[in-house]
């Protein structure tokens, strides 16, 4: 006679219910750490990628302005390095030769666009002069922010805070190192973004390109109307200023106006960007560049995300 079968009690399967779900807990939680591991590898891989591609844009800008530099000692916007580099697919470039390793391989479906731009840093007012406190540079800001229908008493705070800044007080706000580090001093994000095109931090004293110089620089710092400025940059679009005395004479200055010491016709900094835009990551460099005779030295680089959209393709 065969014994009566037994019937798991209530707990055992409670307990094997408990352990199939344990199991699976683990397992899921395994399964999402690889998936992280392997997620934060692959957007690893791709950043150093983007900053190889982007290096790159970096060489074109600094050969362009080494072969600049061997044509001629004028620098006006006409000239080859002031082309931008339009966006140029790079997908075909990339492509794994015949009997590459997978691993090498570049997915066909990628679609990779390198875009770059230079641009005359000493087109710009240069806030090195206003962070030692100098008298011609304030007022040449404080005429920049009038040319640029910005608050007057901001442009005054900046400057009171600058001057506690480099008092190295313990109550004192950080000294700026970057224009977008402006806000520091408390300049408003609207303001700093119409300032943006029209200053930049340079590490020594430089002059501004009357060939180049926003309208409102030049405005600002030579005292000259910003509608004389702005007739000006229309005129040497055909016809650049080869000197200080075709400057003056084309505006109607005196001998005595753009002093040589403040003004010229030739730029030693230059701002180098590159965009590189990929399905799944944009990313951007701008590199400050400064040229002595045909030598062009990287003096800062920075990787960013974009500060604008993204450029139009070309097919």
């Amino acid at each position: 006679m065969n014994p009566p079968r037994r019937h798991p009690s209530g707990s055992a399967l409670l307990a094997a219910m408990l352990a199939v779900a344990l199991v699976a807990t683990l397992s899921t939680m395994a399964l999402w750490q690889l998936w992280r591991q392997v997620s934060l590898q692959s957007l690893q891989q791709h950043g150093r990628q983007s900053q190889w591609l982007l290096l790159g844009a970096m060489d074109w800008g600094r050969i362009a302005l080494r072969e600049d530099a061997r044509a001629g000692q004028v620098d006006h916007l006409a000239e080859p390095w002031a082309l931008p580099l339009a966006p140029t697919s790079l997908g075909r470039f990339l492509q794994p030769a015949t009997g590459a390793t997978p691993q090498a391989a570049v997915p066909a479906s990628e679609d990779l666009w390198l875009s770059g731009q230079i641009m005359d840093a000493q087109s710009k007012f240069n806030l090195y002069d206003l962070s030692l406190g100098q008298p011609a540079a304030i007022e040449a800001w404080q005429r920049l922010f009038a040319h640029l229908n910005l608050p007057a008493s901001e442009a005054d705070a900046v400057v009171a805070q600058w001057q506690l800044a480099r008092q190295s007080m313990p109550s004192a706000p950080l000294l700026p190192q970057r224009v977008g580090q402006l806000s520091w001093l408390g300049l408003s994000s609207s303001s700093l973004a119409r300032l943006a095109a029209h200053v930049v931090m340079l590490p020594s004293p430089s002059t501004l390109n009357v060939n180049t110089a926003t309208p409102e620089a030049l405005a600002a710092m030579s005292g000259i109307s910003l509608t004389q400025a702005r007739r000006w940059a229309m005129q040497r679009q055909s016809t650049p200023a080869t000197t200080l005395e075709q400057a003056r004479q084309a505006l109607g200055l005196p001998a005595t106006a753009l002093p040589a010491e403040r003004f010229g016709v030739q730029s030693q900094w230059f701002e180098i960007q590159g965009l590189l835009t990929r399905t799944d990551l944009d990313m951007q460099a701008r590199a400050l560049v400064r040229r002595q005779d045909v030598s062009v030295r990287l003096t800062r680089l920075q990787f960013e995300p974009p500060t604008s959209t993204r450029p139009s393709k070309v097919p």
